[in-house]
């Protein structure tokens, strides 16, 4: 038992499934990749300088702290070999 499809094609009917709704055609769909402009906020749609400003310098200050502080971090440690107490240490190298 087949059942009308899209330009008169036939197609199975699914077992349980629900018969169209006669009246409601099908919306095509928009071309743009997103929301509409008109329905989006003006500040959304033109950011400015300031406002990509607040957005952006959150990001670059943790960068430059990641970065200050991997350097603090390997100069401690390339620093390390001053600080070990190296008196006791030389009867284990006989």
């Amino acid at each position: 038992m087949t059942a009308p499809g899209v330009a008169g094609a036939s197609a199975p009917t699914i077992r349980g499934s629900i018969a169209p709704t006669p009246g409601i055609t099908a919306q095509p769909l928009s071309t743009g990749a997103g929301p509409r402009a008109e329905a989006m906020p003006r500040s959304m749609v033109s950011p400015t300088v300031a406002q990509l400003a607040a957005v952006a310098l959150p990001g670059l200050a943790g960068l430059i702290l990641l970065t200050f502080g991997g350097g603090v971090v390997g100069y401690r440690q390339a620093n390390s070999l001053r600080y070990v107490r190296t008196a006791g240490a030389e009867r284990f190298l006989a």
